[in-house]
């Protein structure tokens, strides 16, 4: 019997020590996984705060950072890297921290919203007026309303607008009747070819954006005046604000960004090249694009508060024009400080 007891308590140590033992085992595990998520929120805290310090650097210099820059923010926990892709104003943080060996990932963007100096753009060429010239030959031209980067890539993220908007009925059954089966094919947007409609367009407001860009002018012309060569109007960096009240914009080998006003008694004449161009054209004059090759990325707009005003267009050269939101963006922000605005910060964190 003595024996039997022996056996017995000598099992039941055996038991209470396998059973001491997974219990360890399961309060080493429990430290382990508490520990990791502790790490875990670590690093997540401390990749939202990189993208929080990120945004605040962007807010103080817009030119902190650019597209696909990548930038370290350094923790005591560990390192975090901010990778920044940019549109226009507009940027998405990617961020990842690291806590010993444990990561965390979140994404937010930083969004600029602002009273634009830009009013909404219903086509890449709007026709706002009843009194119109309108002449083009030829079918080496495109007006598209299909959303394009600068880089001439489609941009699938933003919506697509009319290749050409106008604010009379009239207006179109006279542009469709000047333009064979070719060139209507050249215009191109959210429906067609010929992608053209008459929109609810507002036409003080039109003008009231018109006069505030005029005001806030880098570069006003009374006279004939000549823009040649890489920058002449403006950069990505440095948009300009152009106002022609008078005279003749003559535009040779140029290149450009920003705002071109042409008033009632000016007119904006392409007998060399517009290489390139990101922004807005407006145009209360003539505007011939008779040689050479233009491109355009963003709008031209024709009129103004007067429906009577007279406009003439003449486009007989390479001209395309294409509308981009980004390069619109991009005057916003960079017109910033001309206009009210302010930066917000969102994310959606993982």
């Amino acid at each position: 019997m003595a024996r039997g007891l022996l056996i017995f308590l000598t099992g039941m140590f055996i038991v209470m020590g396998i059973y001491s033992l997974g219990a360890q085992r399961r309060i080493l595990a429990t430290e382990q996984q508490l520990a990791h998520e502790a790490k875990y929120v670590s690093a997540l805290f401390n990749a939202r705060s990189a993208a929080e310090v990120t945004a605040q650097h962007i807010t103080k210099n817009p030119g902190y950072a650019e597209d696909n820059e990548t930038l370290t923010v350094e923790f005591p926990e560990g390192t975090a890297t901010v990778t920044i892709q940019r549109d226009g104003p507009d940027y998405r943080f990617t961020t990842v921290a690291w806590h010993d060996s444990v990561s965390a990932i979140s994404e937010a963007q930083l969004i600029w919203n602002s009273d634009a100096l830009i009013t909404n753009i219903f086509g890449s060429m709007g026709i706002y007026s009843n009194n119109l010239n309108f002449n083009i030959s030829g079918s080496a031209f495109s007006i598209d309303g299909r959303n394009y980067f600068t880089d001439g890539t489609l941009n699938g993220n933003d919506s697509d607008i009319l290749g050409i908007s106008l604010s009379d009925g009239d207006i179109q059954d006279y542009i469709l009747g000047e333009l064979n089966q070719n060139q209507q094919n050249q215009i191109t947007g959210t429906c067609g070819p010929p992608s053209v409609g008459v929109v609810d367009t507002d036409p003080d407001q039109l003008q009231q954006a018109i006069e505030l860009l005029a005001q806030n002018a880098d570069l006003v012309i009374n006279s004939d005046y000549t823009a040649s060569g890489a920058g002449s109007l403006g950069t990505y960096e440095e948009p300009m604000i152009v106002e022609v009240k008078s005279g003749t914009l003559n535009l040779s080998n140029a290149t450009g960004a920003g705002v071109i006003i042409i008033r009632e008694d000016a007119e904006i004449d392409v007998r060399g090249n517009l290489d390139h161009y990101e922004g807005i054209i407006y145009v209360q004059g003539a505007a011939r694009l008779v040689r050479g090759n233009v491109n355009i990325y963003g709008a031209m707009v024709f009129g103004g508060e007067d429906p009577e005003l007279e406009i003439d267009i003449d486009l007989r050269g390479n001209v395309h024009i294409r509308y981009s939101s980004s390069a619109l963006a991009n005057l916003n922000y960079r017109f910033a400080s001309r206009a009210a605005g302010f930066f917000t910060l969102s994310g959606v964190f993982e």
